[in-house]
C-alpha cells in the first residue's frame, strides 16, 4: 500500500479513522509525532466522547409488561403503572392488572388487540374480570407512570407513542399540566398517536416526573373500563464536566505538541 513519501527515519505513520469510509481513510496517511504530542489526540478523543447523545428515559414502560418489557400474563399486576384516581367504592392508589388474551381483547369484542412481539403491551384495568357486570364503577380513572430524568437534560426530553381507552381518554397530563394530544376515539378505533416534548412546551422536570392518562367510564351503571399505552421516551445526558485527569492529559499533550514543533523549527534553522 502506498503511504506517501518517506520522511525522517524516527517518524511513524498511522491511519486515523473516526467514522466514514474506511478504505478512503486508509488512503490518507497522517503523521503523528511521538511521545506527549500523541496524548493530545487521546485527550481530544476523551472530550469527544463526552458529547451528549439521546438515551432512553429510565422508567418508561408500556402497560402490561415486566421489567424486561415482555408482556405479562393474564391477571398479573402491572409493576410500573398505578391507578391514582378512581370512582368509589375503589380506593386508590391501586395496582392495575392485565386483562385480555394474546390476540384480540376477548372482553371487548372488536376492540384494539394486545400488541404482540417485538413490542409487549397489554390492556390494564382496575380488575381482571371486565366481562362481568359491576367490575368497573362509572367515573374517571387516572393511570400514572413515573419516570426519572436524573442525570438527563429535561429541556431535551421527548415522549411519544400510541394509546387507546375504554370508553374514552379525554386527555394526558405531564406533572399536572395538560399536554396537547389528540384523545383516542374509543376502544374500537385504531390506537391514537400522542407526542410531546420540552421543545414543544411540555413541562419536564429534573428528577422524577409523572405522566397520567385520564380514562372516562361513562354510563348509568358499572361497565367495562381499561387502557392500553405503548410509550417511548428519550433525553440527552446533562453536559458532563471533564475529569481533571482528562484536562491534565490534554494540557500535557498540547505542551508536548508545541515543544515538538519548536524542535522541528530549530532543526530546520540549523540546516
Amino acid at each position: 500500500m502506498n503511504t506517501g513519501a518517506a520522511t525522517d527515519s524516527g517518524e511513524e505513520r498511522i491511519f486515523l479513522f473516526l467514522g466514514g469510509d474506511l478504505a478512503r481513510e486508509r488512503s490518507r496517511p497522517m503523521k503523528i509525532i511521538r511521545g506527549s504530542a500523541g496524548l493530545a489526540a487521546m485527550a481530544a478523543l476523551c472530550l469527544f466522547t463526552l458529547q451528549a447523545q439521546a438515551v432512553p428515559i429510565p422508567g418508561i414502560f408500556n402497560t402490561g409488561v415486566d421489567p424486561f418489557a415482555f408482556a405479562l400474563p393474564d391477571d398479573a399486576p402491572d409493576p410500573h403503572w398505578t391507578i391514582v384516581a378512581a370512582p368509589a367504592p375503589l380506593v386508590t392508589p391501586l395496582i392495575p392488572e392485565v386483562v385480555g388474551g394474546p390476540g384480540p381483547v376477548l372482553e371487548y369484542p372488536g376492540a384494539a388487540p394486545n400488541a404482540g412481539p417485538p413490542f409487549g403491551c397489554r390492556w390494564i384495568s382496575p380488575n381482571t374480570d371486565l366481562a362481568a357486570a359491576g367490575e368497573g364503577p362509572v367515573g374517571e380513572y387516572v393511570y400514572e407512570l413515573l419516570f426519572d430524568l436524573t442525570g438527563l437534560d429535561p429541556d431535551t426530553a421527548v415522549i411519544g407513542g400510541v394509546w387507546v381507552a375504554l370508553d374514552s381518554g379525554p386527555f394526558i397530563t405531564l406533572n399536572g399540566f395538560l399536554v396537547p394530544v389528540i384523545p383516542p376515539a374509543d376502544a374500537f378505533a385504531p390506537l391514537t398517536p400522542f407526542f410531546f416534548s420540552a421543545v414543544g412546551g411540555a413541562d419536564f422536570l429534573p428528577g422524577i416526573n409523572s405522566v397520567r392518562f385520564h380514562v372516562i367510564n361513562p354510563g348509568a351503571a358499572d361497565s367495562d373500563t381499561g387502557v392500553q399505552v405503548q410509550i417511548t421516551g428519550t433525553a440527552d445526558p446533562l453536559e458532563q464536566v471533564p475529569e481533571p485527569s482528562t484536562l491534565i492529559l490534554l494540557g500535557i499533550g498540547l505542551a508536548g505538541l508545541c515543544a515538538a514543533r519548536l524542535r522541528m523549527r530549530k532543526g530546520s534553522s540549523a540546516k
